[in-house]
Formats: structure tokens, sequence, C-alpha cells
């Protein structure tokens, strides 16, 4: 089964969408349609299913670095802000534990 590049298709099916960040009208890629123009139906078809099952894939190779890429970040963006969370609660103590000025002048004057 050879496959020429000029006998292969590709189109991809849009929509008009709403972009859930921005609020505005956007186009969106929904879906797509391979074809294979071929002498053979049967040759046709296989190699139209080929090319989708190769298109499949490879997008879900892409989603799924996507998503790694985004499981790191947000666990190094997790780490940093649970560093700084610790960081605030040192100071926080060390703010409690020191006596206000005003506090103090009040004191000795009331004795």
């Amino acid at each position: 089964m050879h496959a020429c590049g000029k006998d292969i298709g590709l189109k991809m099916i849009s929509a008009d969408v709403i972009d859930p960040r921005s609020g505005r009208p956007t186009s969106a890629t929904i879906a797509f349609e391979v074809s294979y123009t071929s002498g053979s139906a049967d040759s046709a078809a296989k190699v139209a299913n080929e090319l989708t099952t190769l298109y499949l894939n490879e997008n879900l190779n892409n989603r799924t670095q996507l998503a790694r890429d985004a499981a790191t970040f947000l666990e190094a963006e997790g780490d940093r802000l649970s560093r700084q969370i610790a960081d605030l609660e040192v100071k926080a103590r060390s703010f409690q534990g020191q006596e206000l000025p005003e506090a103090a002048g009040a004191q000795t004057n009331s004795t």
C-alpha cells in the first residue's frame, strides 16, 4: 500500500464558539475529515483509517505531554507557595512574640 501526498486529503472542521477565558467569539477546530483517493475502495478505506489512527495517536501524545507539563508546573507552584506560606508563618509567629511599642509604653505608664 503506497500513499502519495496528492491522494491524501485533510480538512479541519471549525465552529464558532465563545472563548471561556475572554468571553469573545472565536473559531475552534472541533473535528477533522481525512480522505484518501485510490482505485481500490478497500485500499482507500485502509489508508484513510491508518491516517486517522496516526493523527489521533499524535494528538493523544501531544495532549499527554501538555498534561505532564501542566502537572509539573502546578507541582512546582505548589512547592513554591508552600515555602512562601511557611516563611510567612515564621514571620507571623516572630511578630506575635514581639511587644508593640505603644503597648509597652502603656504598661509602664499604668503601673
